[in-house]
């Protein structure tokens, strides 16, 4: 599924924001290559099979190949948020937080 997606840069700096997508137009991979934060959506558990959404083995693939210094990940729905983020680390392992509302982070 194809995505918006927002890359914000100022400076050295650079977030890049993506909405629902599952993952698999290489397009994003690179329009995220080298972001000092990525935030991803984490909609669906490992092994899902949802059109719409990145698995987090997808996720983590994308961040992975990014190369992006840091990853938060968002918009969980009800399913086991460790199983999933272990998921995620098959894949990925940069440093990686797990998003909450109102939360401040620092850019690295």
């Amino acid at each position: 599924m194809p995505t918006s997606a927002y890359r914000v840069q100022t400076g050295n700096v650079s977030i890049v924001f993506s909405s629902d997508q599952n993952g698999t137009d290489p397009g994003f991979v690179e329009f995220a290559k080298g972001a000092n934060l990525l935030i991803m959506h984490l909609a669906i558990p490992p092994g899902a099979n949802v059109p719409l959404h990145a698995t987090p083995a997808v996720v983590g693939r994308v961040a992975q190949e990014a190369a992006v210094k840091q990853l938060i990940v968002s918009h969980f729905s009800l399913f086991e948020l460790d199983a999933a983020i272990a998921d995620l680390r098959t894949a990925y392992n940069g440093p990686l937080i797990v998003g909450a509302d109102m939360q401040c982070t620092p850019v690295l």
